[in-house]
Order: structure tokens, then sequence, then C-alpha cells
């Protein structure tokens, strides 16, 4: 019972950490743009990168929402929010929370494997 109760807190708070700059990254792109690593304008200009990004931030907050099997939305979630800190050291005084946000998303994957 203790593990679904984390679960689902876990859930919430990590959908709403990726729900919200995908959101404001729509209304509001010039605030978010900066996050861009810039090695990947090369491939795509800055702000395709973060409709595309933002789209999967939505598509991954709703599987941490919804999908029973929980373990791997919670690994993809662990590995982008390490790949935002280590692609924005420079910026770490912003992303340092991200640390803390991906070992959250860590615990939640072991807990999608306890119920598994």
């Amino acid at each position: 019972m203790r593990h679904h109760f984390a679960s689902i807190l876990l859930r919430l708070g990590l959908a709403f950490v990726f729900l919200v700059p995908a959101v404001a990254g729509f209304l509001a792109p010039q605030n978010w743009v900066g996050y861009i690593p810039s090695f990947m304008t090369v491939f795509l200009p800055a702000n395709v990168l973060l409709v595309i990004f933002g789209l999967y931030e939505i598509i991954l907050a709703i599987f941490l929402l919804f999908k029973k099997e929980v373990a791997l939305p919670a690994l993809l979630a662990t590995l982008t929010l390490i790949f935002i800190t280590l692609t924005n050291l420079a910026q770490f005084e912003v992303v340092f929370r991200d640390v803390g946000l991906a070992l959250a998303a860590l615990a939640l994957f072991f807990i999608g494997k306890i119920r598994a």
C-alpha cells in the first residue's frame, strides 16, 4: 500500500515537472530556447527542437500518469533529467533541482520494478 501511494505522489510530481516547461515552451518559447544545447542546433533550429522536446515531455508526462507499468517512463524521466543537467552545467544554479528530480524518477523506476 505504501509503495502504491509513493508511486502516485512521484508520478504526479514528475508529470508536473515535465508538463509545466512543455506548456511554457509553447506559450513563451523565447524563455526556454536558451536551454537547448547548442550542439543539437547543428541538426535542427532551436525553436523546432523546443517543439519536439515539448511534445516528448507531454507524452512522457502522460505515460508517467497513466501507464500501468511505470518502470520504462520512470527510466526515461531519469535519463532526460540527467541529460538536461549535464547539457546545462553552465546554468547549474537553475538546473541543480533536476538532480533531485532525477533521483526521484529513479526511485519511481525501482518502485515500478517492485510492482512488476
